[in-house]
């Protein structure tokens, strides 16, 4: 993890005064996206008909009722991710995938003529302030957001080639003896132990 101007700091230690962390930031966006979520699935469920402009295009009640399901769906989705975040750490995917679709589809559907710039406006900012907040906080914090990246980013950070040390398990051989090294011995130390049987 970093701070803002580069310098890197351990995932355990307390940011500098003034500041909060990544995941801090992090949780704080998942909230409130799990709030503005909410209030649009429950609004396209109980006020169809005032609720146009949080989906950008006019759509019929029964239409906007089932979209209002989905969409509190995915409202719990960002609520368990802000309230656990490592248990759920599968799913934070989930928050990115979602925005990027809204702003592509709403630009879509702006360009085309399918809905009005004042039908669009709305959810297209919306969502592409929170994906620019996911983004930043992801790629200033370091976190890892798809799983597996964790493997990829031992190979893409700012340390040597030397640090990149696996450490792989010592194995037995096949007469069951233990590896020289645990023995506290080593073939070169033997034959210069017993040179004349060589």
């Amino acid at each position: 993890m970093r701070d803002p101007d580069g310098t890197p700091h351990e995932a355990g230690e307390q940011p500098p005064a003034g500041m909060i962390s990544a995941e801090r930031a992090l949780q704080v966006i998942l909230i409130l996206l799990t709030i503005w979520t909410a209030f649009s699935g429950l609004a396209l469920i109980f006020f169809p008909a005032s609720a146009e402009a949080s989906i950008g295009g006019d759509q019929s009640e029964a239409a906007q009722r089932l979209l209002g399901v989905h969409v509190l769906v995915v409202a719990v989705i960002y609520g368990l991710l802000a309230w656990r975040r490592e248990q759920y750490q599968v799913l934070l995917w989930v928050p990115f995938v979602v925005q990027s679709a809204v702003v592509v589809i709403t630009l879509v559907n702006m360009v085309t003529g399918d809905s009005d710039f004042t039908d669009g406006v709305l959810p297209l900012v919306v969502a592409a302030t929170f994906l620019a907040l996911l983004v930043f906080v992801w790629r200033s914090g370091q976190l890892e957001i798809f799983p597996g990246t964790d493997l990829l980013s031992r190979f893409t950070d700012d340390r040597s080639p030397e640090q990149h040390v696996i450490e792989l398990p010592a194995v037995e051989v096949a007469d069951g003896s233990p590896p020289a090294e645990e023995a506290g011995e080593s073939p070169a130390a033997d034959q210069r132990d017993d040179p004349e049987e060589s």
